[in-house]
């Protein structure tokens, strides 16, 4: 709008007297102007919510009408049945909780609630915390038994802790009365508790009373100083329908529980000191169990006479092991082993300069059952029974082809006088012919500069590794992922190079236009927790070389997981926009940097009174 005071407003200028009264006779029509705007615009208003409330009733009416006519309404009971089945957790039991099913779907509609409480499945797994309270235990007691009366005749999956608001046994022996009810159903059980005297209910069950349990959990107590528990008065655990059991933190040793060993296909123990293994004490375990496909086994000593050889021990069911090396113990246990179904190990220990479990990836003469161990030196032969052992030339006759065909046999560590096939003839009359090969000369010209390497690639079917180890060099580590070469998730925690030795582990991974030949070509997944030297270029790198189309032989990684002990130092997400794009599920966790500027606000705290600084300098009066 025009205003003769256009050169002075929004400026500091004084106004005069009859500039003030010149301001107020010119502001006299917008002023009521503005007044008849405001009233039209709150009658717009008006109406404009009458209109938005005819619509809202409108909606509602549509709304009611459609939902009466949804098929969610109409489908069959079955269909329903198997929607509410599949909203219940999946890598555990229910839990008593009205925001999550089964009690959620009670709390829907009445049609819901009756169709939720009538299906057994949805009451046949329950999670249970004993309070310390003990009017709340009555009340979960009577929950618990209302909810597994619900399951009908199916298996029950239940786990039952303690809460840490509770301080006395009672109340889990309360609980477990009651579940004891079920016995006859328990399929899946885990029992955590502080308090031995809370499970004397089990004693009264016996081999007859849970005839389909498949697996229990026993997990953690309190105990006096040096008190001996008898688990042998609990005999259910011998029943022969027991396929997994996990004993941790609980203070016995494995021998003191009366289970179906021959049976057991998963066994599981933690690593608290009452359950450490030696070399001899495992390879025992093992031979009693001679069905097992999952073991954790843990090992905290050396065994007490190791002039002594340890008995040869198979496993031919084995596919996933896992040990906890407390005290670089395992090498015997180790290298007594022979797992020809291995397909996943795990390895966790403190300190090792070297990996024990190589032996048991290198490729060696299968190990007889309860036979003494004898190792020979690094000598490669190769079967050849049309040939005679003695005057054997000094060249190889194998072509190319017959080494195809040939599996190559290592022995190690043997004593100085071993070191011809005659000698390990003479060793074993029974073995058949062999050849020693001195040098691949020839091979070597017509298959490339690895092919004496690739003679000693191990036959094994590891394709999951998980390393959880504070140090080892890269030589150590390029060794051990040579003899895996179809490995396919690899895990590596606690980052072991140093600056200087992660530059020659990367470029083992990496393959380039000049190393082709690079370590597990089929590495799919890669999970590295706890990493720092690493830089995010070199990181960057891998990932791209391992997610494009330029190796064919090379496998594409779907997921890579790295969390570092350091900042980002630059983001590498965006320069992977396509792999991400084609389904590379990538996780990268940083620590947070330091402030790198100076601020006045640094440590600060509230004004402290003088009793608390006399406190701090441990000062009194």
């Amino acid at each position: 709008m025009d205003t003769p005071f256009k050169e002075v407003l929004h400026t500091n200028i004084v106004p005069s007297e009859i500039d003030c009264q010149h301001i107020l006779e010119l502001l006299v029509a917008p002023r009521k102007e503005v007044v008849e705007l405001t009233g039209e615009i709150e009658r717009l208003q008006v109406m404009l919510e009458q209109l938005r409330a005819k619509r809202d009733h409108l909606n509602d009416f549509i709304d009611a009408h459609l939902a009466f006519i949804s098929p969610a309404r109409r489908l069959p009971e079955d269909v329903m049945v198997e929607i509410f089945t599949a909203c219940l957790p999946s890598e555990r039991n229910a839990i008593m909780s009205g925001a999550e099913a089964p009690l959620l779907l009670c709390h829907v509609s009445r049609a819901w609630r009756n169709l939720a409480l009538s299906t057994p499945r949805l009451w046949a797994s329950l999670h249970i915390v004993a309070p310390g309270d003990y009017g709340k235990c009555l009340q979960i007691n009577q929950i618990v038994d209302i909810w597994l009366s619900r399951s009908g005749a199916l298996p029950l999956s239940i786990s039952l802790v303690h809460s840490w608001t509770c301080t006395t046994e009672a109340t889990f022996s309360m609980i477990i009365k009651t579940l004891t009810r079920y016995s006859a159903r328990w399929n899946r059980m885990r029992f955590k508790f502080d308090f031995y005297a809370g499970l004397r209910p089990l004693t009264a069950l016996s081999l007859v009373d849970v005839p389909i349990l498949e697996a229990f959990v026993l997990e953690g107590f309190q105990r006096e100083h040096d008190q001996v528990i008898n688990w042998g008065v609990i005999p259910f655990l011998g029943t022969t329908s027991l396929r997994s059991f996990t004993l941790k933190r609980v203070g016995n040793s494995f021998s003191a529980f009366l289970l179906p060993w021959n049976r057991l296909r998963c066994l599981f123990l933690g690593h608290d000191p009452a359950s450490w293994l030696t070399a001899a004490e495992g390879l025992e375990l093992l031979r009693r169990c001679p069905n097992l496909e999952k073991c954790t086994l843990p090992f905290g000593s050396s065994p007490q006479n190791p002039s002594l050889p340890l008995l040869a021990c198979r496993m031919e069911h084995l596919r996933q092991l896992s040990v906890v090396d407390m005290f670089c113990a395992t090498y015997e246990f180790f290298k007594s082993l022979d797992l020809p179904s291995l397909q996943s190990l795990e390895f966790k220990s403190k300190n090792v300069q070297t990996f024990p479990f190589m032996p048991l990836l290198t490729p060696t003469n299968h190990l007889q059952p309860n036979t003494p161990l004898i190792h020979i030196p690094v000598l490669l032969f190769t079967l050849q029974s049309r040939i005679p052992t003695s005057n054997t030339p000094a060249t190889p006759l194998l072509t190319p082809s017959d080494h195809a065909q040939s599996r190559p046999i290592i022995f190690r560590m043997a004593p100085p006088s071993l070191n011809s096939a005659d000698d390990v003839h003479r060793l074993n009359p029974n073995a058949p012919q062999m050849t020693a090969v001195p040098l691949l000369t020839p091979f070597n010209d017509r298959l490339g500069p690895n092919a004496a390497a690739s003679l000693s690639i191990p036959t094994n079917h590891v394709q999951r590794l998980s390393l959880n180890i504070p140090t080892v060099t890269a030589e150590v580590m390029i060794a051990c992922l040579r003899l895996v070469p179809g490995l396919r998730e690899l895990f590596i925690c606690h980052d072991p190079f140093s600056f200087s030795q992660a530059s020659a582990f990367w470029t083992s991974l990496i393959p380039t236009a000049q190393n082709l030949d690079v370590l597990c070509p089929e590495l799919k997944i890669a999970e590295f927790v706890q990493f720092s030297v690493t830089h995010d270029s070199t990181l960057l790198e891998f990932i791209r070389s391992r997610t494009g189309s330029d190796f064919a032989h090379i496998a594409r990684l779907s997921r890579v997981h790295i969390q570092f002990k350091r900042p980002m130092y630059f983001d590498v997400v965006p320069a992977l926009h396509d792999a991400i794009a084609n389904g590379l599920d990538l996780s990268l966790r940083y620590e947070h940097p330091l402030p790198s500027r100076y601020s006045p606000s640094e440590e600060i705290a509230a004004h402290s009174t003088g009793e608390v600084l006399s406190d701090y300098w441990h000062t009194s009066e």
